[in-house]
């Protein structure tokens, strides 16, 4: 996760050093990423793998309902 945060803090060209937040800002930016985490182990919890009985064969796409 800090790997990806990394690389895309670089690739829109923000450098440690210009990045002047506020305290509020960074207690948003905090939150953000722990709700983040927790979207993504909630995710990873529900589904490991999709199956052929997880795709809705009429339209080819992945149901989440099943």
């Amino acid at each position: 996760m800090k790997l990806l945060v990394s690389s895309t803090l670089r690739k829109h060209g923000i450098k440690k050093e210009n990045v002047n937040l506020t305290d509020q800002e960074k207690a948003q930016l905090k939150k953000t990423i722990l709700h983040l985490q927790e979207q993504y182990k909630k995710l990873s919890e529900e589904h490991t793998s999709i199956t052929e009985t997880d795709v809705n064969p009429t339209t080819n796409v992945y149901d989440s309902t099943k």
